[in-house]
């Protein structure tokens, strides 16, 4: 492939459920960098975004959306 590296992502939540009483969308993501030369992981991230509705649920499209944004800041 000749990369230098290569992003792994995992979705480790994708739903609708709820919390404390509330309904909640939630998504959440791990990312991790892996050098392709050793196999190292040279930076890895995990994070979640929630939001809490009442009538409408939020498109859990657009809050990956945000969430991956929000996580690309901070790949060195």
């Amino acid at each position: 492939m000749k990369v230098d590296a290569l992003l792994v992502v995992r979705v480790n939540s994708w739903e609708y459920t709820r919390s404390e009483g509330d309904n909640v969308a939630k998504v959440a993501f791990s990312l991790r960098l892996i050098d392709t030369e050793h196999g190292a992981i040279i930076w890895r991230g995990r994070h979640e975004k929630t939001e809490s509705y009442m009538f409408f649920k939020p498109n859990l499209k657009d809050l990956a959306a945000d969430l991956s944004e929000y996580m690309i800041k901070y790949i060195p």
